[in-house]
């Protein structure tokens, strides 16, 4: 049985601060764990040595596991990381050429460089918002329009609200065409939505929350 993840993109640690959320980048650093790897990051793209390293590794029990997990916990706070679903990603700032600029702690912003590897695949956030989540939802920050059309100036369906709960039809520049999500059970609200279009990027951020599925 497939599990269905549900994922607050900006952790709530951000909302009490003075800053927002992080900058919204260029996409999402899928990381295949069962590759094993090790992830350097450094300061600059003209280091040699990494100031600081994540390596996934099995344990006594075969299971896969990040290597001194307890120390890399207190600076390490990316995208996502569930290693029990197989999930791990990076939020990708910046790249150039073989290098990505990644957040290494999405609470406080901090981001660092890595090169690009075969365990590592960089996806667009359109085709990742597209193609690898189940589901988008509100996002505490943000008061989404629900428009018929992808325009501000279009008709307003209604406000997007906590209970509402969307897949995610298609992405057209800075414009998500959605439609209430029956498929998860994860709609609650009483007004369903066939076709609309939401504002998934404002001002270089991220408007929705979005889940996973495992």
């Amino acid at each position: 049985m497939q599990k269905l993840i549900s994922i607050v993109v900006v952790f709530f640690p951000l909302l009490l601060s003075a800053q927002t959320g992080l900058s919204l980048g260029k996409g999402i650093l899928k990381i295949d764990i069962s590759k094993l790897p090790m992830i350097l990051f450094y300061t600059d793209t003209t280091e040699r040595k990494p100031l600081k390293t994540v390596e996934v590794v099995k344990d006594a029990n075969g299971e896969v596991v990040i290597k001194n997990r307890e120390e890399i916990d207190t600076w390490f706070k990316p995208e996502q990381l569930f290693l029990e679903y197989d999930i791990f990603m990076l939020r990708v700032d910046t790249i150039k050429g073989e290098w990505l600029k990644v957040y290494i702690n999405n609470e406080n912003g901090k981001a660092m460089w890595t090169k690009a590897a075969a365990s590592q695949r960089f996806i667009e956030w359109p085709k990742f918002l597209l193609k690898e989540i189940s589901a988008i939802d509100k996002h505490p920050l943000f008061n989404l329009d629900i428009k018929a059309l992808p325009s501000e100036k279009s008709n307003t369906i209604k406000k997007i609200e906590s209970a509402d709960c969307f897949e995610v039809l298609e992405i057209k520049g800075d414009w998500m065409h959605i439609k209430t999500n029956l498929k998860g059970e994860c709609n609650e609200s009483k007004k369903i939505i066939r076709s609309g279009w939401i504002r998934w990027n404002q001002k270089n951020k991220l408007t929705i929350n979005y889940s996973l599925m495992a």
